[in-house]
């Protein structure tokens, strides 16, 4: 169930980006930056886990989610792991 919350929650976050992006000048820059800003914050989420107490795993589902759509998927993934309380 979680998955399909987690795959919904992420198309609709990539359609708003790219919505977005599109109607900047240069929409092929604007998803690179997006995508790469997403994967670098899935990152420092990760490595400061152990200080934190709050900490997603770097996976296909995590690394996709962060990739499609950018900060806001993780932040998305931040906030359900604290809701729900999954390990």
């Amino acid at each position: 169930m979680f998955t399909y919350i987690l795959i919904g929650a992420a198309l609709i976050c990539a359609a708003a980006i790219l919505i977005c992006a599109f109607k900047t000048k240069h929409p092929v820059r604007t998803i690179l930056i997006s995508a790469l800003s997403g994967i670098a914050v899935l990152s420092i989420v990760s490595i400061t886990g152990a200080f934190t107490g709050v900490s997603l795993p770097i996976n296909g589902w995590t690394v996709g989610c962060s990739g499609v759509a950018g900060v806001p998927g993780v932040l998305l993934m931040l906030v359900m792991r604290m809701v729900w309380d999954i390990r």
